[in-house]
């Protein structure tokens, strides 16, 4: 996706609007307004970097010297590189979150670090045949009108209970299907980005499948 600076071409940065060039613009996600008349969206970056991997594992190398050699200062060493991890971890996926309705806002690239390829992919190429949404909601990045992307998704499995009778119940529910849900998504034919009202997302990623709807 190119960069949200009308006078730049240059791909964006992974989970962000701006390019790296006109990353300093971030600020001016914070006027992005709630498409539900919420007021203004918060921004922040969500997940674990890869760099906080390896100060983890680092801290766990040193706290498996303190367990080997009973040195107090390397348990106090491991212990701030794991503050030191979790305090400079920037996060790998952007988000633009609404603090009253829960709503949340992502690009495509965001999208495939919060769900699986295969789903973030139906769901951008359901996009090319989406119809108008109904509510009018107009896109948070470049205000054009939204349009509606039906999904079809099936939940997981519930957790029974344990012991004979358990068993039984969880055999018998594995041979019922799962019963078929709807929920309707809306994204932006312009611009690329997609709105999922609150706990859509939860249910996109927790669904067993997901396809088009109607």
């Amino acid at each position: 996706m190119e960069c949200a600076d009308d006078s730049c071409a240059e791909e964006v940065l992974e989970g962000q609007l701006f390019c790296k060039k006109h990353s300093s613009q971030i600020s001016a996600i914070e006027d992005l307004q709630c498409p539900d008349g919420c007021g203004r969206l918060s921004y922040e970056r969500t997940g674990w970097t890869d760099q906080f991997y390896v100060r983890i594992f680092t801290a766990g190398a040193i706290a498996l010297l303190w367990g080997m050699t009973d040195s107090s200062w390397l348990l106090l060493v491991a212990i701030l590189v794991v503050g030191w991890a979790f305090a400079s971890n920037e996060g790998v996926t952007g988000r633009y979150k609404c603090d009253k309705c829960k709503g949340e806002m992502y690009d495509s690239k965001s999208m495939v670090e919060m769900m699986s390829t295969d789903k973030a992919a139906t769901i951008e190429r359901l996009l090319e045949s989406g119809t108008p949404s109904a509510n009018k909601r107009l896109c948070p990045r470049c205000e054009a009108g939204m349009v509606r992307i039906p999904i079809d998704y099936v939940e997981p499995d519930k957790h029974h209970g344990g012991g004979a009778l358990g068993l039984v119940v969880s055999v018998v529910a594995a041979m019922i299907p799962n019963p078929t849900k709807h929920l309707d998504l809306e994204g932006c034919p312009t611009c690329g980005m997609f709105w999922f009202d609150s706990s859509e997302l939860a249910k996109i990623k927790g669904s067993t499948s997901m396809k088009g709807g109607s």
